[in-house]
């Protein structure tokens, strides 16, 4: 490994990420799926989603342009 990447696994961040991703957020929480992964998952679905969705609408506005520009 190059020491550039030892250097990055061995930051501050990197050791608190391995430690506690996978852990409870609020240990009074009755949520048990209250997890850091859980909600960086749901983040990235939620954008993934917003993005699918603006897709769709451009692709949409891009349909009635074409039809209207055959009549």
């Amino acid at each position: 490994m190059t020491s550039d990447i030892l250097t990055w696994k061995r930051s501050k961040n990197v050791r608190w990420i391995y430690k506690n991703l996978w852990y409870n957020i609020n240990k009074d929480g009755n949520n048990p799926n209250d997890i850091y992964i859980n909600r960086i998952t749901n983040e990235f679905n939620e954008q993934e989603e917003m993005a699918e969705l603006d897709n769709n609408n451009d692709n949409v506005e891009d349909d009635n342009a074409e039809d209207n520009s055959s009549n």
